[in-house]
């Protein structure tokens, strides 16, 4: 982990700046239209008084056609970053922490991204510093993004959301603040989503909050009467197996332990799961009891 970070040195959290605020960013484009229409008024007025009528044509068409290819390098770089997220978003799920860092990485050099482009790399390098085990990175990071105000219905984050919310909810439950896991779920409610995939979302951070406060047996009753989980990602789904087992191991220890022993379980690794632990000791315990804490990527066939 040390070459890593040597060599893909990302700002730290304290350092990072927070994106301008969705209030503020409101005033930027009307303000930019103005301040551009004007320039060019400005500088074709100066032209023709200096320089004559054809000047003034051939000059203010060179300065409109510059100003339109630095539209379109913003838009490309903002495309680059987009790119970038979803590949290092990829790489997070199959446990490729160190391809997640190098885009990430690259993605922090882009220049003139919008802000709700720089929220969106603030939520993922949140990601990656708990998945590397520094979560008060990672809660800083996290608090930015949430203070930005772009993770809001009507923003132009929309999209990802429900994942966000979420991804909120599993933080708050790894720090112990199960009240504001419920609170991301509430939030998670209101969203225009599929119902099945609100109901499975919904029921993955009840299970996360229900093992978080030892409520094993209403977990396990809760997994049992679950509907279709097809919604959840494959990542989500081995939270779910790995919980109902954490519940079996404090309701049934027994006999789990003698299943353990024979070797019955193999749907998931505890080594998937070391992330969530530095706050949660009894999980911890749990996971210990299952076999080496290794954090180790994801095989192919388990990242689709």
């Amino acid at each position: 982990m040390t070459d890593l970070v040597r060599r893909h040195p990302l700002t730290p959290a304290a350092q990072v700046a927070a994106p301008y605020s969705r209030a503020m960013w409101r005033l930027v484009p009307p303000l930019t239209i103005v301040a551009g229409l004007l320039a060019l008024t400005a500088f074709g007025l100066m032209t023709w008084l200096y320089l004559g009528g054809i000047a003034t044509v051939v000059l203010t068409g060179a300065a409109t056609y510059l100003g339109a290819l630095g539209f379109a390098n913003y838009q490309a770089r903002s495309q680059n970053v987009r790119h970038a997220w979803r590949r290092a978003q990829n790489s997070l799920r199959a446990g490729e922490l160190e391809e997640a860092r190098a885009l990430l990485w690259n993605a922090e050099r882009e220049l003139w991204i919008p802000p709700y482009g720089d929220a969106r790399l603030l939520l993922l390098r949140a990601e990656l510093e708990l998945r590397e085990g520094n979560i008060e990175e990672a809660a800083a990071l996290f608090d930015k993004a949430v203070g930005s105000g772009w993770l809001a219905p009507d923003g132009p984050l929309v999209d990802m959301l429900p994942e966000t919310f979420t991804g909120l909810a599993r933080f708050a439950v790894i720090e112990g603040r199960t009240r504001d896991a419920l609170s991301w779920r509430q939030q998670l409610a209101t969203l225009e989503l599929d119902a099945r995939a609100r109901e499975a979302l919904m029921l993955y951070i009840d299970a996360l909050v229900d093992a978080r406060c030892g409520d094993h047996d209403p977990l396990l009753r809760r997994l049992r009467a679950a509907p279709e989980l097809e919604p959840l990602d494959r990542e989500q789904r081995r939270t779910l197996e790995m919980l109902e087992d954490f519940a079996l191991a404090h309701v049934e220890p027994t006999g789990f332990r003698r299943d353990a022993s024979a070797g019955v379980w193999t749907r998931w690794s505890p080594g998937e799961f070391l992330y969530m632990t530095p706050r949660w000791p009894d999980l911890e315990d749990f996971l210990r009891s299952r076999g080496p804490l290794v954090a180790l990527p994801a095989s192919a066939d388990e990242t689709g």
